[in-house]
């Protein structure tokens, strides 16, 4: 079953990621919107470690994650280490009948506990989700068009008696084109306008703001078997930054590089070791 890494939100809704690594969003710290039981047969656990270069120095420290899976290859915990093993977080996972994840539980060494819920529809799409701690609340509503496409998101933090909404605009053959956020209020905030290259890999995010101003500008595309991303930065048009992703022909993460202004400023070293 393919599983989507978390880069920004809005690029998992515009395409899945078909090639990247199960676990690699639980070491990232992040929740994506594919909800459905990780599938890694014959496989009890799964050790990835990862060490980061900066400055042509590697670093003292390094993560790991330990994920374990039951019987049918759905993850059903998920442990994060400071490396050498200083425990930092632990996550246990929750499925229904349908083996859709419906809770994530999270205990952390030095922060309270986080829960997450979600629920579907009949069709198992996500309609809702619940995330707390004793610091922080969230509820979020979502909709969808009459083409199964996710239309409307709304978003309640803490005590906020009002909600925050996006709207999704897609294409008619069913593309996604632009994103509008709004306030509490209903004031229109932002946009995110896509357009897309030659391929689906290939596409150009542009944020903007009420005034028309453009905020910021990324750029996805593949270059030689990598995932690129080029953010122009809206103070300075010749300001960028390059994230290279290199890829294991299992389609796990090998190398994550990131460079600015064409220079290395960080690379990490991802390492997969699985247990029968």
């Amino acid at each position: 079953m393919h599983k989507s890494i978390y880069i920004p939100f809005l690029l998992i809704v515009l395409f899945d990621m078909t090639h990247t690594a199960r676990g690699q969003s639980i070491y990232l710290d992040n929740i994506d919107n594919n909800t459905s039981a990780v599938k890694k047969a014959g496989v009890s656990k799964e050790f990835i470690y990862v060490f980061e270069i900066k400055k042509d120095k590697l670093r003292d420290s390094g993560i790991a994650v330990v994920i374990t899976y039951d019987t049918s290859g759905c993850v059903v915990s998920s442990e994060r280490y400071d490396l050498p093993f200083d425990p930092k977080a632990k996550t246990i996972y929750y499925y229904n009948d349908r083996l859709k994840l419906i809770k994530m539980a999270t205990s952390y060494s030095k922060q309270t506990p986080a829960t997450v819920e979600i629920a579907y529809d009949s069709v198992g799409r996500e309609i809702f989700r619940s995330e707390y701690s004793r610091f922080r609340r969230l509820i979020e509503w979502k909709e969808y068009n009459e083409m199964g496409k996710l239309h409307l998101v709304y978003n309640k933090f803490n005590n906020s008696k009002r909600y925050l909404h996006r709207k999704y605009y897609y294409s008619p053959i069913g593309r996604l084109q632009r994103l509008e956020s709004f306030d509490e209020f209903g004031r229109w905030t932002y946009t995110e306008r896509i357009e897309f290259g030659r391929h689906s890999l290939e596409l150009n995010v542009f944020l903007e703001n009420p005034l028309l101003k453009k905020l910021n500008h990324t750029s996805w595309f593949n270059k030689d078997q990598q995932l690129v991303k080029r953010r122009y930065y809206q103070d300075n048009a010749e300001q960028y930054s390059d994230h290279y992703y290199k890829y294991n022909a299992d389609g796990t993460i090998a190398e994550w590089a990131v460079y600015s202004d064409g220079k290395l400023v960080s690379l990490k070293r991802h390492h997969y070791y699985y247990f029968d």
